[in-house]
């Protein structure tokens, strides 16, 4: 069963550590089941569905060994998705209010 309760903590400073670890810049990431943008990131809305989608990922076991999205494959995919899907959101409104009727 999916999480439907995901943190979102905005830290640039937070961000700043991780991106000085990874050893390049980062603008969000998912991490121990949290989600952390930095809140000066340039496209936000983008980011946050960016580690919205690795979050729900990480839930589903598809990037652990030997899976379909493991290594680079699960950056590929979601780098692929997220501006497809943002950009499905925001032409189909009518849409997007039917998924979420409960």
């Amino acid at each position: 069963m999916l999480s439907t309760d995901i943190p979102i903590a905005w830290s640039a400073d937070r961000i700043a550590d991780a991106s000085r670890k990874e050893g390049e810049p980062l603008y969000g990431l998912y991490h121990d089941g949290e989600i952390i943008i930095d809140p000066n990131v340039r496209h936000v809305r983008d980011t946050l569905l960016h580690e919205t989608l690795h979050a729900i990922i990480a839930q589903t076991g598809l990037a652990e060994p030997p899976g379909p999205l493991h290594g680079d494959a699960e950056e590929q995919t979601v780098r692929a998705l997220t501006p497809l899907i943002l950009h499905v959101m925001r032409e189909n409104r009518a849409l997007i209010n039917f998924l979420i009727e409960r």
